[in-house]
């Protein structure tokens, strides 16, 4: 499959997932609380939180291991290639039959009833029991479908993979419904539907990516864990380096507002970041669908499609963040009052600060993604460290004098900090030079290129032929 090909497919499947992911959200709140009511429906999501711990305890070495077998199948290495592999599915698999015996001792050794704050009802502690129980079996098995969809996608098919994905989702949410309206079941028989299906997935995505590996490439057999032992590194770098995003540009601000101005300021700055959030997941978007090319790209050595990704990532990032901004920045007290029925009041001039912020990180993201793709991300994870730190006491200090203008400015100073350890780490890792992805970027030959390779394609799939229409 050629570049272009595997870019439109990745685009399109990637634009797909997140509008079915949105969607869902959106549908399943009101209809789930209507048909469950509030209380049994807030139980049901609180036990989706015990359950997910699932999720960190593989930290996250399905990226790494997808990394690994992208990078060995661009260089033709068949035996790196099966030793992530196989080492990724056993090793997921030590971590899950592990969580089974954690989970037992959650869904029946917890006291559910306080923990739901569930009534006395006969029964009831029983089937909350059954519910984490099963809710946590479901986890584990999308766990080990996250082996094989990676799998796939590491063999160039993106695109695929990540449709794979969207079909299953759109088919849990509409399990999820018709469990609790049509059928009238409980969290707990609703779990136990969700989890036959999710096994029927896993056997129908090993079943595909039986067809779609090399011959010789298996999912189980010997494996050289010395070879595996190399992910380990590379998954807790992007362990920590997503750990301490999430937390220093999402708590620590919230933290810090509360501590100094009140509930009130952290109201404000949270409905900001997720009015600028929705810009951000608009670009993100498009730097998904190239993940699998960067370690192709780095697996092959090849330098100027590295340059080409990045300039492309990077023009379109800033295209998406310089087209919101006079909307974000003008509309967004208004949107933001019209929201909260006029409780919270925005000025101008704030949005206007963090959206420098959200400018500064879309011209670093697709870096982040590189180095992240590559495995390389290890080597950011000390700069960023220190850099994380000592904005935690920048924003505090700036926070105590300006309120939260300080805080906001503390963001863009944060955020300038971080894009120079990104940009310099992607440079280095890659072997490439500044100079030449801002020349590709500044000549919109990247933008030509993504016209060519992702727009032009899209087109022609989706409009009518104008020619044969009138023919």
């Amino acid at each position: 499959m050629q570049l272009h090909q595997r870019l439109s497919r990745g685009l399109i499947s990637s634009i797909a997932a997140r509008a079915v992911a949105v969607a869902s959200q959106l549908v399943t709140i009101p209809l789930m609380a209507r048909a469950w009511g509030v209380d049994v429906y807030g139980q049901y999501l609180t036990m989706i939180a015990v359950a997910s711990y699932i999720n960190i305890a593989t930290l996250g070495v399905h990226q790494a291991a997808m990394a690994e077998m992208a990078i060995a199948y661009a260089r033709n290495d068949r035996q790196a290639h099966g030793n992530a592999l196989r080492g990724l599915s056993q090793s997921v698999l030590a971590v899950t039959l592990l969580c089974v015996v954690v989970q037992i001792v959650l869904a029946y050794a917890l006291p559910t009833k306080a923990l739901l704050h569930q009534g006395t009802g006969g029964g009831v502690h029983y089937v909350a029991s059954n519910a984490i129980f099963l809710i946590g079996i479901q986890y584990i098995l999308l766990a080990n479908i996250g082996v094989v969809t990676n799998a796939i996608a590491a063999l160039g098919h993106y695109g695929e993979a990540q449709a794979f994905d969207t079909i299953r989702t759109a088919i849990d949410s509409l399990c999820l419904w018709s469990c609790a309206i049509a059928l009238h079941f409980g969290p707990d028989l609703t779990a136990l539907v969700s989890v036959a299906l999710s096994t029927l997935t896993l056997a129908l995505a090993w079943r595909r990516f039986a067809k779609t590996a090399p011959e010789g490439l298996r999912l189980w057999g010997g494996v050289d864990w010395r070879a595996f032992a190399r992910l380990w590194e590379p998954t807790m770098g992007n362990f920590a380096v997503g750990t301490m995003f999430q937390t220093v540009m999402i708590q620590a601000p919230r933290l810090i507002l509360a501590s100094v101005a009140g509930g009130s300021a952290v109201a404000l700055f949270s409905i900001i970041w997720a009015l600028l959030g929705m810009i951000r997941q608009s670009f993100e978007v498009v730097i998904h669908s190239m993940t699998v090319e960067f370690a192709f790209a780095f697996g092959a050595g090849d330098k100027t499609l590295a340059t080409d990704l990045l300039a492309l990532g990077t023009t379109t990032a800033a295209g998406f963040t310089a087209a919101a901004c006079v909307p974000a920045i003008a509309l967004g007290p208004w949107i933001i009052s019209l929201a909260t029925k006029g409780q919270i009041h925005a000025q101008h001039l704030l949005i206007g600060v963090l959206w420098s912020g959200l400018a500064i990180y879309s011209a670093s993201i697709c870096f982040l993604a590189a180095l992240q793709s590559s495995n390389q991300s290890y080597r950011t994870v000390w700069p960023l460290f220190w850099r994380s730190a000592a904005f935690v006491g920048l924003a505090y200090a700036m926070t105590r004098v300006w309120g939260i203008y300080g805080l906001a400015a503390s963001v863009v100073l944060y955020q300038g900090s971080v894009a120079i350890v990104l940009v310099t780490g992607t440079c280095r890792a890659f072997g490439i030079r500044i100079r030449d992805i801002v020349n590709e970027a500044l000549s919109l030959r990247s933008i030509k290129r993504m016209l060519d390779m992702v727009i032009k394609p899209l087109l022609k799939r989706w409009l009518p032929n104008p020619v044969r229409g009138s023919a």
